[in-house]
């Protein structure tokens, strides 16, 4: 990606390639971001979006050795730090242009805040590092650390665009979309061992007699899966509660987590929780799972919007 010096063309190419990836990473969050937030906060999303996940994809980048992940997340961490204190900073790749536009706005709309939520975000990231030195294993206590302060984080920076004026009402909150982070590591569990992580903590991994350097043929994987689903589907009914007292833009952003949840809870019942069957979708379970996800979002919608 090339810039020249003029700030408003490297800005507007940072919008277009912010957001032209987060059009191929998550399209159905792109849309439900430009129907709730305005414009000009927009722009400033897409910087945050692209920067977080530019330094993500480096450190999961199999081509990247450990050694050389840590240097580089040290170094855009200290970065943030040193942009977020006034500092004058020496740029390295476009993607950290984009950071200080992010933080320097952050800044002038009175939220400096948002740099301190970037740096948890990335300490997860750090947590992701230190334990690919290991075996990839979080113990139970690690797992719920690194839980938290990814939600705590990404609602947050979530809940300074769609609710700007009184967000910092909401910072206690973020345990509403916890289900949802630690249903994505067990959904992503399969290609995640392939970058070296076992998102199965310790203390599980002793519970199922697992083989956590043969997991995909384990036989006992099944059921963690079932006890996993099932534990979530309790959680995530919980935090619909939570959810019912959002202000309204706020209560539709998040409401979309509990249909992708259900959606995808059903889909593993349907598959008898092997993700090896369903990535061979059968036609007439995958249209009873649509039907039922139809269904289930009027259900879901009724249950957060105009139940008492």
């Amino acid at each position: 990606m090339s810039f020249n010096n003029s700030p408003v063309a490297g800005f507007d190419e940072a919008v277009k390639t912010a957001d032209k990836i987060l059009r191929k990473k998550n399209p159905k969050f792109r849309k439900i971001g430009t129907l709730l937030v305005s414009k000009e906060l927009r722009l400033y999303g897409y910087y945050c979006y692209y920067y977080l996940r530019w330094v993500d994809d480096f450190i999961d980048d199999n081509r990247n050795s450990t050694e050389s992940k840590k240097i580089f997340f040290s170094s855009e961490l200290n970065l943030v730090s040193a942009i977020a204190s006034g500092k004058n900073v020496e740029l390295n790749f476009p993607e950290e242009y984009f950071l200080v536009q992010f933080i320097n706005y952050s800044i002038l709309i009175g939220k400096p805040h948002l740099a301190d939520l970037i740096i948890i975000m990335m300490k997860t990231i750090d947590q992701d590092i230190n334990r690919l030195e290991n075996d990839g294993i979080f113990s139970e206590a690690e797992l719920q650390k690194y839980l938290d302060a990814e939600a705590e984080s990404l609602f947050g920076i979530a809940n300074i665009f769609l609710f700007p004026q009184k967000e910092i009402e909401y910072k206690n909150k973020f345990s509403c979309i916890k289900t949802f982070i630690k249903f994505s590591l067990v959904k992503h569990l399969i290609e995640d061992i392939d970058l070296g992580y076992v998102n199965i903590s310790r203390e599980e991994i002793a519970l199922f007699n697992l083989d956590y350097y043969n997991l995909i043929n384990d036989k006992n994987l099944k059921d963690w899966y079932s006890y996993k689903i099932s534990q979530f589907k309790q959680e995530i009914v919980m935090e619909m509660e939570i959810v019912k007292v959002f202000p309204f833009k706020m209560k539709f952003f998040w409401f979309w987590v509990f249909p992708y949840c259900f959606h995808k809870f059903y889909r593993f019942k349907l598959y008898k929780y092997n993700p090896q069957e369903m990535k061979r979708k059968k036609l007439f379970k995958e249209l009873y799972l649509y039907s039922f996800s139809i269904i289930n979002i009027f259900r879901l919608f009724f249950k957060i919007f105009f139940s008492k």
